[in-house]
């Protein structure tokens, strides 16, 4: 979707969500730097060429991770404004799911 096909609201809060400590929202600073050692490694194998991730509790955003590249070849470098196409892993993981139950 290019940005002008985006609705004028989403445009406009995409940067609204101000920066707060995960303690101040309830959430163990421990658990994402653990996570964040994972996805490096992860990157640092090859899985994935970056990650750009967020968590976003309280309306407020809490955690960021920027990691390895936007685009591999061209070495350009994750930034917070990458623009990624998203897949939702719902539908395989509910099917996985239903199949567990019914045997």
């Amino acid at each position: 979707l290019e940005a002008r096909n985006m609705p004028t609201k989403s445009l406009k809060l995409a940067g609204t969500f101000r920066r707060r400590q995960p303690e101040d929202v309830g959430m163990d600073r421990t658990f994402l730097n653990r996570h964040r050692l994972s996805t490096k490694k992860q990157v640092a194998m090859g899985y994935m060429p970056g990650i750009a991730e967020c968590v976003i509790k309280q309306n407020s955003l809490v955690y960021v991770d920027l990691q390895g590249f936007q685009d591999r070849e061209q070495k350009l470098a994750m930034s917070e404004r990458s623009l990624h196409r998203c897949f939702s892993l719902t539908k395989p993981a509910g099917g996985l799911c239903d199949v567990e139950i019914m045997w």
